[in-house]
């Protein structure tokens, strides 16, 4: 179905292209399809419109660009350095073990409540330490949480 009008709301519904257009040219109208896109006369672009698009299409672009930029300066950030020792559980309750040395909630695995753990590797991130524990997963070395003590 094609439709002929001032605009989509208002418009006659027509079973051809070629009956709308009919119409369209006689009344000077446009012709809008199902989705309520006009495809007769085609649409002249608005200038300013387009500027507008180009603007927002550069800003989202930047955004991206910056955001890219955050990860690599943070994973760049984030020092790793060989230990041996063990960490001690001071929290008072469980604390997450993580997949990967990030304090992203997207890294979390699970929950642990050891007394101690083998540690052999200490991250250091933008928000805080991380240790590896011997069993691969990583648990968080802030102060309140764990003890480390070096073997």
């Amino acid at each position: 179905m094609y439709y002929a009008g001032i605009d989509f709301e208002s418009a006659k519904e027509y079973k051809t292209l070629e009956g709308a257009k009919k119409a369209a040219d006689k009344n000077g109208l446009n012709v809008y399809d199902e989705d309520a896109a006009q495809i007769y006369p085609e649409p002249v672009a608005d200038p300013e419109e387009d500027q507008q698009q180009e603007e927002q299409a550069a800003a989202a672009d930047e955004a991206v660009q910056e955001q890219e930029g955050d990860q690599q300066q943070e994973q760049a950030e984030v020092k790793e350095e060989d230990v041996k020792g063990t960490i001690r559980r001071v929290f008072d309750g469980k604390l997450r073990l993580r997949r990967e040395p990030s304090f992203d909630d997207s890294a979390i695995c699970g929950v642990t409540a050891f007394d101690t753990k083998k540690a052999v590797k200490k991250f250091t991130t933008p928000d805080g330490v991380l240790y590896q524990t011997a069993d691969g997963y990583f648990v968080s070395g802030r102060p309140g949480d764990v003890e480390f003590i070096p073997e």
